[in-house]
């Protein structure tokens, strides 16, 4: 039970500095331009909707 008494703030800090690695390393996909991405998913689908659909053409 000594474990649980022992203070939070070195794990809190390890945990703030993971995140602000993660937010690092995700900052330039999330501002990355998405319509490349949006066109490519768009000429995906409308070439899904010509064949037939998986669920409903069984």
């Amino acid at each position: 039970m000594s474990s649980l008494r022992k203070s939070p703030l070195p794990t809190l800090q390890s945990l703030s500095s993971s995140f602000s690695d993660l937010s690092t390393i995700l900052q330039p996909l999330l501002s990355h331009n998405y319509e490349q991405l949006n066109a490519a998913l768009q000429a995906n689908s409308s070439n899904a909707r010509k064949t037939e659909d998986e669920l409903h053409g069984r």
